[in-house]
């Protein structure tokens, strides 16, 4: 049996496999995503513009209102989710 799916949404059909929402498809398509991204901006050469920008800090000041999450902040966050530290 497959246990993808959250313990709350368990639905088994005949064949074994358990049903999981499309919120929890699309978390997982992202986080998968953005990991592999982070593989390939770690493995660029130190001198590469988007390295250099993948970390850096803005230098802008930031709008009024809820901030939005940065990459960064969301790979970090991932990371802890996965108990990966730095």
């Amino acid at each position: 049996m497959r246990n993808v799916g959250s313990k709350s949404n368990k639905k088994e059909n005949k064949d074994g496999y358990v049903r999981t929402t499309t919120e929890e498809i699309y978390d997982m398509f992202i986080k998968t995503k953005r990991s592999q991204k982070l593989g390939h901006v770690e493995r660029m050469q130190e001198n590469r513009t988007i390295k250099k920008l993948a970390w850096k800090d803005p230098d802008y000041k930031k709008k009024r209102g809820r901030p939005r999450k940065r990459w960064r902040e969301a790979i970090l966050e991932d990371m802890q989710e996965k108990g990966i530290t730095e």
